[in-house]
């Protein structure tokens, strides 16, 4: 095997799984976050945020075993290379079910938002389960490849097209839904919009959807075309496949995450409404307020009967303004 060869195997492999420990670092950051600023939210949220967080550390943890095997206790050795290990349950199983429950979150959140969206919801949830099924078979697949080698060529044949077939509705279906999710949430929330105020965070809302929705989607796309236009040697589809669980974990725990911003930019406006009725409180009180005269005479504010007066120097407010007596 040649040297551009082995690194067109290699290198995406590497580079996939360091950016899967960079997204599981970025997870175990906002799972902290979440449970410092949420510890009210309901057991279900808490429960799915803990539940992924131990999915993908275990996933990675698998990744990390699997690396060391392949560049490290078997380095030198091109045939530890067509070793999968744990691969085929790692990138298709648990990167399909890590996608599913994010987009039942989705869906979830569609359906607080418009209770006559459940047709989308549905439509959402259905195809992600087929993407789950899609990638549940694809890693049953996977394990049984090296029986399926040593068997008759037919079986061969029948085991790569079946293997064709579960990654093309595992890459189409998570586009699809990706993109059906940003724009049906979008859509909804654009009619959610009552005032200003709401409409800066309904527009922050909208962003953060986009951004991590496409993010995914793109991530889905590269694999799928990698791994439809290049050829078996080339793994660079290895590249976003590996990171597909911990990217889809990053955008549950990036949107749960996202509503404490907008608590602080609500307590903002509050704040601000707050200075502004002080501030007219205050213009009222001085206006309705009327200045005391000085008294005469050099009796530093005290009247020649002994009855206190006013001050001789009058109290200033704002601006310079006598607040009177």
């Amino acid at each position: 095997m040649s040297s551009v060869a082995l690194r067109s195997i290699t290198f995406p492999i590497l580079l996939g799984a360091l950016l899967n420990s960079f997204l599981l670092g970025t997870l175990l950051v906002q799972i902290f976050i979440y449970h410092s600023s949420f510890p009210e939210d309901s057991r279900v949220f808490k429960g799915l945020v803990y539940f992924i967080g131990l999915a993908v550390t275990v996933d990675t943890c698998l990744n990390i075993s699997d690396v060391a095997f392949w560049f490290g206790t078997s380095f030198g050795d091109l045939s530890a290379l067509s070793d999968q290990r744990y691969a085929a349950f790692y990138v298709p199983i648990m990167g399909t079910f890590v996608a599913l429950l994010a987009h039942l979150f989705f869906s979830y959140r569609i359906w607080v938002i418009r209770r006559e969206a459940w047709p989308f919801c549905l439509c959402i949830s259905l195809i992600s389960l087929a993407v789950f099924v899609s990638g549940l078979l694809g890693g049953i697949f996977g394990f049984i490849q090296d029986d399926s080698k040593s068997s008759s060529s037919d079986v061969i044949k029948v085991h790569d097209h079946l293997h064709f077939v579960t990654a093309y509705i595992w890459f189409i279906g998570l586009v699809t839904v990706d993109v059906l999710t940003a724009v049906v949430l979008t859509v909804f929330l654009l009619k959610a919009k009552v005032n200003e105020s709401s409409s800066n965070i309904v527009n922050s809302i909208i962003r953060l959807v986009l951004e991590t929705n496409m993010l995914s989607a793109s991530f889905a796309i590269l694999a799928l075309v990698s791994y439809l236009t290049l050829p078996p040697a080339n793994t660079i589809c290895a590249i976003p496949a590996y990171a597909l669980a911990a990217l889809y974990a990053n955008t549950i725990l990036a949107t749960l995450n996202n509503r404490a911003i907008i608590l602080r930019a609500r307590a903002a406006d509050a704040d601000k409404s707050t200075c502004v009725y002080v501030q007219q409180v205050q213009e009222t009180f001085v206006s309705s307020t009327s200045r005391c005269e000085r008294p005469s005479g050099t009796g530093g504010g005290v009247r020649n009967d002994g009855e206190r007066g006013c001050i001789s120097r009058p109290m200033q407010g704002e601006n310079g303004v006598s607040l009177g007596c």
